[in-house]
């Protein structure tokens, strides 16, 4: 995740999808239906372009390998906050604050450990959306089922927070950075669904 590879391909993936002018049909944030035979094309008869998919594909496999036999394993990680678990409800995500001397700051000059839990999270998101790229691109449900059960356990996660009320600022897993979570967090779920939403349609739901 974030490698070069993985830029180069979205990037790949979404000049293509910009270039079209179809009418929308999911996906249609990055790239168009009608565009997956034209990239597949590319990635067949450009020796650069076949690396930075086998490469992505490898990668991204090497990161899921436990999602198709134990999805619970595979999410463990999620910074839920499972001391705030109420009984059948879903815990709430750690929230994110930088604090100097008592007082909340924005996040540019937070520790490592303030934003431990958020670069976790934003971990899992990538992988989101790289596996949505992967479905689109293989069509293999074994992507858009692990894209599912990320977003979905996301978005149950996000409905346990309440939004900060600092005006024009606050954001629901960064309290005191709401401009830090749309550019880092928040751009990423929409992404995921794109990709994702004919499996959805077609039936598939979070495991």
């Amino acid at each position: 995740m974030g490698s070069k590879n993985t830029y180069i391909l979205s990037l790949l993936v979404f000049l293509s999808g910009w270039l079209s002018a179809q009418q929308p049909e999911r996906p249609f944030i990055w790239v168009r239906p009608g565009e997956r035979s034209a990239i597949l094309e590319k990635i067949e008869r450009k020796d650069w372009a076949q690396k930075i998919y086998i490469d992505f594909k490898n990668q991204l496999d090497r990161e899921i390998k436990d999602h198709p036999t134990d999805p619970a394993l595979f999410l463990q990680d999620l910074p839920l906050d499972w001391e705030k678990k109420q009984p059948d409800q879903y815990p709430p995500f750690h929230l994110t604050y930088h604090i100097e001397n008592g007082d909340h700051k924005n996040l540019d000059n937070a520790t490592d450990e303030e934003m431990a839990h958020s670069r976790t999270l934003i971990r899992y998101l990538q992988l989101g959306v790289d596996c949505g790229m992967a479905y689109f691109l293989t069509e293999e449900e074994k992507y858009a089922q692990c894209a599912t059960d990320i977003l979905y356990s996301f978005i149950k996660g996000v409905l346990r927070s309440e939004v900060s009320d600092w005006q024009g600022r606050g954001g629901w897993l960064f309290p005191d950075d709401g401009f830090r979570e749309i550019r880092e967090i928040g751009y990423k779920v929409p992404l995921i669904y794109d990709f994702i939403a004919a499996f959805i349609k077609k039936g598939g739901k979070a495991l």
